[in-house]
């Protein structure tokens, strides 16, 4: 049997998981989905009611069987996002139903589809960019409160939140001599546990690649979305809340002008001022507003996010570390940008 067939015996099998409720089609068709092809990533596919052309679910098949933690970790997010916020009414924007099946000897994750088309094409313009940020953030801001639990940064979250990280950082980049990191940058990562030091603030769980790419949207009418949030291979049930929310910000800010390359767009739409960073900071400040984290510590905290994102490149299943580059320019461009972090 082929595991195209066998795969959607599988759904069929597990329908209840995905739709507790209602019958399984009678045929199911599978298609693979043009995504990433690095040798590591994960083949997806979706999976249609034969009948309907619909789809009913979404599988992600490693291309390589020593590269599975990707799927290992999305499914344990699913099953902890369902245990810890299956009856809040948001939760209905998280495809949690689902299941892990050995096919052929390689586990295959199976999913619950989401309806719509990825929210990537619609960020292209100010307009357009104003009215998705203000069905979009709320739920983020709500998911994030709902995941929060107050802490100090003393000694011991310092060093497991912030100097630990760090030093990891500065380790792993060291093991790639074509990465540098200027001395700005590493000497403020050095001083940051002193400029945060006793501040309080929230933890939260963090989607950890909460962009456009990995929204999937409908129109409900001509002023609002609904939308799924998809691919929680990164998520971490308890972080600094900096992560989702500059995630959201800098990936996205790409989408705004396909002429500019991802520096040119960081640099224009993040760093001047202008309607995107009034965007940004307005969604920060909310964050204060809603006793998540002071902006000021945000602000400082932020660095730690693009270190963090240079951290997941480097990971063998995902093995991007050309990339680093960027992300290194980018956090040393916004420490000499923003006052804040010279302090």
């Amino acid at each position: 049997m082929s595991i195209d067939r066998e795969i959607c015996d599988r759904v069929q099998a597990g329908w209840k998981t995905l739709y507790p409720s209602g019958d399984a089609p009678s045929e199911l068709c599978f298609m693979k989905v043009q995504g990433k092809t690095s040798n590591n990533a994960a083949v997806i596919a979706m999976i249609y009611d034969a009948s309907t052309r619909h789809p009913v679910a979404v599988t992600k098949i490693p291309r390589n069987p020593e590269y599975t933690i990707g799927i290992e970790r999305e499914y344990a997010a699913m099953q902890h996002l369902d245990a810890n916020l299956g009856q809040w009414d948001g939760a209905q924007r998280i495809p949690f139903q689902g299941f892990i099946e050995l096919i052929s000897g390689v586990p295959v994750l199976v999913q619950r589809a989401a309806n719509g088309y990825a929210l990537v094409r619609d960020m292209v313009s100010q307009e357009k960019e104003e009215r998705i940020y203000a069905d979009v953030l709320p739920w983020l801001l709500e998911f994030h409160t709902r995941t929060a639990t107050d802490i100090v940064l003393d000694d011991e979250h310092l060093q497991q939140l912030v100097r630990g990280p760090v030093q990891c950082f500065i380790d792993s980049v060291a093991k790639h001599p074509e990465v540098r990191v200027p001395d700005s940058l590493a000497n403020y990562l050095e001083r940051l546990p002193a400029l945060v030091k006793g501040a309080k603030l929230k933890l939260c769980a963090q989607h950890g690649d909460f962009n456009a790419h990995n929204l999937v949207v409908r129109c409900k009418s001509t002023s609002t979305l609904d939308f799924t949030v998809i691919d929680w291979e990164d998520y971490r049930e308890s972080w600094l809340p900096v992560m989702d929310i500059n995630h959201f910000f800098i990936s996205n800010s790409k989408l705004l002008d396909m002429t500019l390359n991802a520096e040119q767009a960081f640099s224009k739409f993040i760093l001047q001022q202008g309607w995107y960073q009034d965007l940004y900071i307005n969604a920060v400040n909310k964050y204060q507003a809603a006793g998540i984290i002071d902006a000021d510590i945000l602000w400082k905290l932020s660095p730690l996010y693009m270190t963090e994102i240079c951290l997941s490149l480097m990971e063998p299943h995902r093995h991007q570390h050309h990339t680093l580059n960027v992300w290194i320019d980018r956090a040393t461009a916004y420490i000499d940008k923003f006052p804040l972090f010279s302090t």
